[in-house]
């Protein structure tokens, strides 16, 4: 459980003064729980929720990675994302989508260059 401050400016009687002037007490103690950081595939950013991709091994999804738990050849997860990034272009459109799937992979830890 994380501690944050938050302003409180309630003028109830606990922040009067015995003048009966507001007294403002700036920072209110205030707890929040932090959600826990969602997972996402090295290779090709897939959230590893379990809803769309599961992490078959550490840091790669069951798309990126082969049954024994080696990430899959380059060119066949750039084939992958190339369809992935069909889905959001219009249909009138012809995009260079092997062009825009490498850069995609460029962001990617498990694809990035040195």
């Amino acid at each position: 459980m994380s501690v944050g401050y938050i302003k409180d400016f309630s003028p109830d009687k606990k922040h009067r003064d015995r003048n009966d002037s507001l007294k403002v007490n700036y920072f209110k103690k205030m707890e929040y729980k932090m959600e826990p950081k969602l997972k996402f595939c090295h290779s090709c950013g897939m959230p590893l929720d379990g809803k769309m991709g599961e992490e078959i091994v550490e840091n790669y999804c069951n798309y990126c990675a082969d049954e024994t738990g080696n990430l899959k050849p380059r060119k066949i997860v750039q084939a992958g994302i190339m369809e992935w990034l069909k889905m959001f272009a219009p249909e009138n459109s012809n995009p260079n989508f092997q062009k825009r799937a490498d850069n995609y992979m460029k962001a990617m830890p498990a694809w990035a260059e040195d």
